[in-house]
């Protein structure tokens, strides 16, 4: 029994320090997802009671890349250049529908972080671009939606 506990101890400890040399930033693009010829725009949403039911649809250039969900972040690989940025406006929480643009260089990453904000009774997801230092702050504790 004693040696059952030592033995799942030590795989235990194994796959610690296995795990431990993975980089800890959940927007990490390894060597072989990283493309010369496309950046990256990352969303997320830092965790709130505020509106946590709410999960609007995100789009870039009209496509459906993900969800804002509470606490949660997702990454888009894109062609460089200009970008629209949009929520779904006729879903839970879609806002109104505005929209803007992110310019994306290759192998750039641009940050969008988004938010429930509006009255105490319905929530309207609002969205900005951020710089990197205050994004990468505020993804510490997030989890990777997709």
């Amino acid at each position: 029994m004693l040696n059952r506990r030592v033995a799942s101890l030590s795989l235990l400890a194994a796959l610690c320090g296995c795990a431990s040399s993975v980089p800890r930033d959940p927007v990490y693009v390894g060597a072989a997802e990283r493309r010369v010829d496309a950046g990256t725009v990352v969303f997320y949403r830092t965790n709130s009671i505020y509106g946590a039911g709410l999960r609007p649809d995100i789009r870039l250039d009209g496509q459906y890349v993900g969800h804002s969900a509470t606490g949660s972040m997702f990454r888009a690989l894109v062609a460089p250049g200009k970008h629209r940025v949009s929520i779904d406006p006729t879903g839970p929480g879609g806002g109104s529908g505005t929209s803007f643009d992110v310019n994306v260089g290759p192998l750039a990453t641009v940050y969008v972080r988004t938010w429930v904000g509006g009255l105490a009774w319905v929530g309207n997801l609002s969205y900005e671009q951020v710089d990197a230092a205050e994004a990468r702050e505020h993804i510490k504790s997030l989890t990777a939606a997709n």
